[in-house]
């Protein structure tokens, strides 16, 4: 493939800066890939098969998972079954499996009594760069939190104010085996807990291609350079003058350390549900439009954390059992109530055209969400300490 780049000029011959190795991987790629076709069964996608091809491209996109679904293992498995919906789903159990091995790992060491004398020793210290295009980060009020945490700092990146770099720690008994699953996931804890508390959006990347794909467009008739872009652009408003202050860096704190440690229950299902409609949003573009799958995910989180916190009452409908609870804490629970309809709808129909979701039904059902997690931890952080 690269001969087809090589200029006519250039005097040394392509075949030079080919390895033999590269050669013999793409062709045994391709050999596979024509061998596959063979198997190839063109059927409609279920909703679990649009699950597992949306969790690939994510997958694909962080090197780790690449090289590893990309392995030899994982290619001779894809040979031996000879169909590459069974292969993807086989992909995702094995990463599921693994993840689960990692999180039990890391809940045992959480839940560990502090009187062991190695429960606090720190064996890691990592770093990651987040981004919100909902907030003002200022450098005072991630001091205020640093001086009151000691496992995790913030300090604000880059000159825009709106590059967060934090620093997280993991105990001593994380293995090097075990540490890529366990950071990822309290990675995710943090951030999950940070949007909660913000109410915004905060993520390892924002959506760039929100409202126009070119370079450039010229008007050649009348010879100048013009702007088309898409009316609304592919964003959320989520209001002025925010800024990440004391009074959400605290929630933050509060939340992150009283969402449940995944360990293969169904305990952590509605943040997975919340992590997943986030991680949509940042893909959220021109390119390919996540509104329907995002409003569905956020609207999932709030009806199992409802569940899960024992505020669902099993003979009240959606909206009813809804209202009892967010009531008190929105000035009119009317407004609210077409987008519990939406979700309702959305459980039941997420995939079809008949469904209308922007990203204003999407903003509108995660500040829910958000207001629901900060009222239910609040009162059990109040249990806790009487």
């Amino acid at each position: 493939m690269e001969t087809l780049y090589f200029k006519p000029s250039i005097s040394e011959q392509p075949i030079l800066y080919i390895d033999a190795n590269e050669v013999t991987t793409v062709i045994e790629l391709v050999q596979l890939m024509l061998k596959m076709e063979l198997f190839s069964d063109i059927a409609e996608l279920t909703e679990r098969d649009k699950d597992n091809l949306i969790w690939l491209f994510e997958a694909l996109e962080n090197e780790n998972k690449r090289n590893w679904i990309w392995s030899q293992r994982t290619l001779t498995v894809w040979s031996n079954q000879g169909s590459s919906r069974d292969w993807i789903g086989w992909l995702r159990n094995e990463f599921n499996s693994w993840e689960k091995e990692s999180n039990e790992l890391l809940h045992n060491e959480l839940t560990r009594s502090l009187s062991e004398a190695e429960s606090q020793d720190i064996k890691y210290k990592y770093k990651i760069r987040i981004f919100t295009n909902s907030h003002s980060i200022r450098q005072k009020h991630l001091n205020w939190f640093n001086e009151l945490s000691h496992f995790t700092k913030m300090n604000l990146a880059g000159s825009k104010k709106n590059e967060l770099s934090i620093e997280l720690s993991l105990p001593k008994r994380i293995t090097p085996s075990h540490f890529w699953g366990a950071s990822l996931n309290w990675s995710k804890r943090f951030v999950v807990a940070l949007n909660i508390a913000s109410k915004g959006f905060f993520w390892w990347q924002l959506p760039k291609d929100i409202s126009e794909f070119h370079e450039s467009i010229r008007d050649i008739e009348n010879n100048c350079l013009v702007e088309i872009e898409l009316s609304p652009a592919l964003r959320i408003d989520w209001g002025k003058n925010r800024v990440l202050d004391e009074n959400v860096l605290g929630n933050t704190a509060m939340i992150f350390f009283l969402m449940p440690v995944s360990n293969g229950s169904d305990s952590n299902m509605p943040f997975d549900h919340y992590a997943t409609a986030l991680a949509l949003l940042a893909k959220n573009d021109v390119h390919f439009q996540f509104d329907k799958n995002i409003f569905y995910n956020f609207y999932n989180a709030l009806l199992l954390g409802m569940r899960f916190y024992g505020d669902y009452n099993y003979q009240l409908n959606i909206a009813d059992n809804l209202s009892n609870i967010l009531a008190p804490h929105v000035p009119s629970f009317d407004e609210y109530e077409h987008y519990v309809s939406l979700g309702e709808w959305s459980s039941k129909v997420h995939s079809s055209d008949e469904l209308k979701i922007t990203l204003s039904e999407v903003g509108m059902m995660k500040i829910m969400c958000d207001i629901y997690f900060i009222h239910v931890l609040n009162e059990l952080s109040s249990k806790r300490n009487g």
